[in-house]
């Protein structure tokens, strides 16, 4: 039996016989070794993050000095990873993927049964991942974008850049040779929320949504090769026939089983692309017959076969067909089928005769998808008695420990932990000679009985660990390294590195307040929209003391001035001074989401949010005292004021006031100077209604902005919710500087979009289509506009009837603790009964929610939260599954009930306001 005992490491040969590279810790080259070449602190940092604490329990002296990291949870692996790739891996870490940190387990087993026993443990790991590993084809679409957002968003801080430009790889956590084992649903998954696989969160979360994991899985997985009969490209947008793009962008790559349109995939204005490779076993005339509706061509050898309607003749509205011959020879045949679908039915039928075939549609097994014959996919064959084999396995070998939560090991304690160490009978690392002195050092540091920890170690152990050093700078620590810099971007050049290069972390205890810090460290909440690069979110254990540890280092607080003027005219100042006129602040930064004249640095109406009053007022003064290199200029040189004339020509006093002026945030009175294009319609204390052509509410819309910062826009052509948002409410330049043509977009935040078709319908059942979906300005027959009248605070209802009913509905802004979200209250009268079986449906969204709490609120992956409130019915939100790959959120009530029901509905944003 092989016990654990040790994780504590010996130089090794491993399995392979070569010597692999030494385990990758991120921050450990950033740790300044001592004269004799050994660091404590690096020692410290290498038995974290190699995961002895998992067997070796430490004092909680030492405990302090420790960020212990333990495996990835094993549960679903063989779901992810290529089984296979498994066994090779646990044969030999070290080799599989180079810098693991996972140790070499069977190295003390005789050579002929490694293979055995590495089988057996995947065994036991495929059971209890219940399904198997599937390869996906990478969707090509997918990949440019992914590759965009990698390489933007600040990946590259940690793992090694993937594009050609790139000469050589840099220093990195390698994903090369083993992020390409994975499954692609499930490293989606991964990257939307590491914690859920990697409990440690070295890993953060970039804060990415389902669309943003899944094309950095495509661009991650981009060399996947999968065999099948045809590959499929789908685009959207008009075209005047196949030849024109110029309306026409790519949507989504997939494979396919013959040449059928997806069903899944049909519209209008969709164009669809079979490629292949056909394989002629005669050589002889063939004659291919083509149908389509409304355009479609066959192409053989890049040669027009049959072209039905090349360019789009719009007074046609039937199906077309036509049939050609061409002499193939035996072999491969490279063939295209392309189809564009205009209105109306989508027909794509294609067959085929030739020498020994009769007429019919060609058989799957002639084609293929890629021209040489791809090796077969190997099959995972499970041996149930395998299973409990390599689970006694797993747990002799201390897999648990590791893997599994649950309490520490029973081998010796780390402080106990001296040489020489045993040359059998323990993982193996391939440790350098000089991460074997430095865990030396740290052995000998904890055996003397450390000291409590101070927060300068917490704070410095805790940025190597979690890598937080790959981006930012703290005094001596960290930073992005010379040959890196040129990779981190932004979108204003004007701003220089304050653009694309995360800030350093030089006193930032001292600069932000408590709260704000800590939203940054667990949210990734940020100001910089300019910098492509994003705030992880480090919401884990190890890291909820950081904030508090930053603060205690750095914060000093010191006194400011108080205002000696009234209220009023501290906040005329800042007004005057933030202008143009003055210290010109809107020249370069943003104001209340309006755009500053020149660069595009941070909006201001966040500053008494973000920062200590204190450390503004110091900066303000001296700005390169506490930010060296910055762009921001100095208006109070050596504490003189350049304004003689304001407040006295007293510098404490403009700086307090711009402070003061600052504090009213959104409800500030813009600056002199902004961009005099835009005509901003601001809410006071009653609503304001607004008709046009509104963005996603079509050219009827209705706008309706909220006092509270809550608006809302409903479309009276499909009569539907089409638009939420917080925050500010219409810019209405467009229409007033462009004859009324313009499309106006919400000026605000947190913007929530709703799907096309009518709220509330009559279907026979849950199953049948939503009328109107996805058809922009369609209205079903029947349904009216009624108008609305306004109650208080000008507050609109809006009222409108299909065949059965007249609905009045109501949305007002409601604030309670946990912030502001709107109530929609909707009343239903009865004008005629239908005439055949149904419910009345009123549909809240078409995707699926993420969660579905005990109360009924439906959690959807953009953050809101809806649920019923106050109902007078007992219909609540629900997911229903109604067609394949399609989910809706719906309420339903009978056909008959007393005339009038009434509901109302809570739409709340951020989905942790509960």
């Amino acid at each position: 039996m092989i016990v654990a005992l040790m994780l504590l490491v010996l130089s090794a040969v491993p399995i392979s016989g070569q010597v692999p590279p030494a385990p990758f810790i991120g921050g450990y080259d950033s740790v300044n070794s001592d004269e004799t070449g050994a660091s404590v602190e690096a020692g410290l940092l290498l038995i974290g993050e190699l995961g002895c604490i998992s067997c070796h329990d430490a004092s909680s002296k030492s405990s302090q000095w420790l960020l212990p990291r333990r495996g990835p949870r094993l549960d679903s692996v063989a779901r992810r990873i290529d089984p296979f790739h498994l066994v090779d891996f646990i044969l030999d870490p070290a080799t599989a993927h180079p810098g693991s940190v996972m140790p070499t387990m069977l190295a003390d087993f005789p050579e002929d049964m490694r293979q055995v026993l590495a089988l057996t443990l995947v065994e036991y790991l495929v059971d209890r991942s219940a399904a198997p590993w599937q390869s996906t084809v990478p969707d090509r679409v997918a990949i440019d974008e992914g590759e965009r957002l990698y390489h933007q968003i600040g990946c590259i801080g940690c793992h090694e850049p993937l594009r050609d430009s790139v000469p050589t790889a840099l220093h990195s956590n390698l994903l090369t040779g083993r992020v390409e084992h994975w499954s692609q649903p499930q490293l989606s998954r991964f990257l939307r929320d590491p914690h859920s696989i990697r409990p440690s969160g070295r890993m953060p979360s970039l804060v990415l949504n389902r669309r943003e994991a899944d094309a950095i899985a495509h661009f991650l997985l981009r060399e996947t090769k999968v065999s099948a009969p045809l590959d499929l490209a789908i685009d959207r947008g008009h075209r005047k026939g196949l030849d024109d793009s110029s309306r026409s962008r790519p949507w989504k790559t997939a494979i396919a089983e013959g040449f059928n349109l997806p069903q899944e995939n049909r519209g209008n204005d969709v164009t669809t692309h079979f490629s292949g490779w056909l394989r002629i076993e005669q050589a002889g005339d063939y004659h291919f017959y083509l149908k389509v509706d409304d355009i479609g061509r066959l192409r053989i050898d890049e040669k027009n076969v049959i072209d039905l309607g090349g360019t789009k003749n719009y007074q046609r509205k039937k199906m077309v067909e036509s049939d050609a011959s061409i002499h193939l020879e035996a072999g491969l045949h490279r063939i295209e089928v392309s189809h564009f679908q205009w209105v109306e039915d989508a027909i794509l039928e294609l067959e085929w005769q030739g020498p020994g075939i009769e007429r019919g549609a060609i058989d799957p097994s002639l084609l293929s998808n890629h021209e040489d014959v791809l090796p077969p996919a190997r099959q995972w064959i499970s041996d149930p008695s395998g299973a409990g084999r390599g689970k006694d396995l797993y747990e002799q070998l201390g897999c648990i420990q590791c893997h599994e939560d649950g309490p520490g090991g029973t081998a010796t304690t780390v402080e106990k932990l001296t040489g020489p160490l045993p040359s059998s009978g323990h993982p193996r690392y391939p440790l350098s000679s000089r991460q074997h002195q430095d865990i030396d050092a740290a052995l000998a540091f904890l055996r003397g009985g450390p000291p409590a920890a101070t927060a300068e170690h917490r704070v410095a152990l805790t940025m190597r660990s979690f890598r937080c050093t790959a981006c930012h700078v703290r005094g001596d620590l960290g930073g992005i390294p010379d040959d890196r810099r040129d990779l981190f971007t932004g979108t204003d050049p004007l701003l220089g590195d304050e653009g694309k290069i995360p800030p350093p972390l030089t006193g930032v205890g001292d600069k932000l307040q408590p709260h704000w810090l800590e939203d940054v460290i667990r949210n990734g909440r940020s100001v910089r929209d300019y910098m492509n690069t994003r705030m992880p979110r480090f919401d884990h254990p190890q890291t909820r003391n950081l904030a508090s540890d930053l603060i205690a280092l750095d914060r000093h607080a010191t006194l400011v001035p108080d205002l000696t003027h009234d209220a009023e005219a501290a906040i005329s100042a800042g007004h005057q001074m933030s202008g143009v006129g003055m210290l010109q602040c809107v020249l370069c930064h943003d104001f209340n989401r309006k755009q500053s004249v020149g660069m595009r640095a941070m909006d201001l109406v966040t500053t008494t949010e973000r920062l200590n009053r204190d450390w503004f007022h110091r900066y303000m003064l001296d700005p390169e005292s506490l930010r060296p290199g910055t762009q921001m200029l100095a208006f109070w040189p050596g504490g003189r004021s350049m304004l003689p004339d304001l407040l006295d020509g007293d510098a404490g006093q403009q700086v307090q006031a711009l402070w003061r002026y600052l504090e009213e945030g959104e409800q500030a009175v813009f600056p002199e100077g902004l961009s005099r294009q835009q005509k901003e319609l601001i809410v006071g204390g009653e609503a304001i209604l607004y008709r046009g052509k509104l963005w996603e509410a079509g050219f009827r819309g209705i706008a309706v902005g909220l006092p509270g910062g809550l608006n809302y826009a409903f479309d009276a052509q499909e009569l539907r919710l089409a638009l939420m948002w917080k925050g500010r409410f219409l810019d209405a330049g467009a229409h007033w500087s462009s004859q009324g043509m313009g499309r106006i977009r919400p000026l605000g935040r947190e913007v929530l979009t709703f799907p096309r078709g009518p709220d509330i319908v009559f279907l026979p059942d849950m199953f049948c289509p939503w009328p109107g979906d996805r058809q922009e300005g369609q209205r079903p027959y029947g349904y009216r506009f009624n108008g609305y009248r306004l109650g208080q605070n000008k507050i609109p209802t809006i009222m409108y009837s299909t065949d059965y009913l007249d609905v009045e509905e109501t949305i007002i802004a409601i604030e309670d603790e946990n912030g502001s979200f709107l109530r929609r209250n909707i009343d239903f009268t009865l004008r005629k009964n239908p005439n055949q079986r149904g419910a009345f449906y009123l549909r809240i969204r078409d995707v699926p929610p993420e969660e579905i709490r005990d109360d009924g609120t439906c959690v959807y992956q953009d953050g809101l939260q809806v649920r019923m409130s106050d109902s007078k019915t007992t219909a609540t939100p629900r997911p229903m599954y109604t067609v394949p790959d399609k989910w809706e959120t719906w309420i339903s009530f009978p056909p008959y009930f007393d005339e009038k029901i009434s509901i109302a509905i809570e739409y709340h944003w951020g989905k942790d306001n509960r």
